[in-house]
């Protein structure tokens, strides 16, 4: 029994372990600005009141696609 234990509690801590490593792409451009042109970490508001994604240059990322005018800070990206 408690091998079976520690075998299990083994894979938990490697799976949790790997679940950590796991970063997904982000969106370049995620919806409408906010009220006071506000947006999530990471994101500044743009020209076109969307938020953009910080480059690292300092820079806003450009939108893949365009976004319909109704797209809110509740929209999925």
């Amino acid at each position: 029994m408690r091998r079976r234990l520690a075998g299990g509690l083994a894979a938990l801590v490697a799976a949790s372990a790997l679940a950590g490593c796991f970063d997904p792409p982000a969106a370049n451009c995620l919806f409408v600005c906010g009220a006071g042109q506000r947006c999530p970490a990471d994101y500044a508001c743009g020209d076109d009141n969307r938020c953009h994604r910080e480059l690292a240059g300092g820079g806003l990322a450009a939108c893949e696609t365009p976004l319909p005018a109704d797209a809110g800070p509740d929209a999925a990206p």
